[in-house]
């Protein structure tokens, strides 16, 4: 009777775990591209970075990383605050002197310093073509 009762308590302990790990993967936040969108400014790109946390925490700043295709990129800091289903536009401006096609990518979070409950939508690809500017 004993060994039974220990082992429905242990399988208790065991089940708790694996809900309380699962809780928390739920809990944790989910950076997301939703769309990048360059439009012509003057001689330069106006690229808008449409990005949204559909996690349910927080996210305090971030580092991103944008390629944009012409043998150039950036690290940049974004310093707001993205509340659990929040939506942010980050604007960037960028001179292309050739005319071409530009395979450019931005990457969220490219060191994974936050933890998130999906990791694999953190990159998004786009294809600038400087004849429209």
């Amino acid at each position: 009777m004993k060994k039974i009762f220990a082992i429905l308590i242990l399988v208790l302990f065991m089940n708790l775990a694996i809900v309380s790990a699962i809780d928390s993967k739920n809990t944790l936040p989910d950076l997301t591209i939703k769309s990048i969108k360059a439009t012509k400014q003057g001689i330069n790109a106006k690229i808008d970075i449409k990005v949204t946390n559909e996690g349910e925490q927080t996210i305090n700043g971030f580092w991103y990383f944008i390629n944009y295709g012409d043998n150039t990129g950036e690290f940049v800091y974004y310093s707001g605050t993205l509340a659990p289903r929040q939506t942010s536009t980050i604007t960037l401006t960028h001179s292309y002197t050739n005319t071409a096609l530009y395979g450019s990518l931005v990457n969220l979070d490219p060191l994974n310093l936050i933890q998130e409950s999906k990791e694999n939508n953190n990159i998004k690809e786009f294809i600038l073509t400087k004849t429209r500017f």
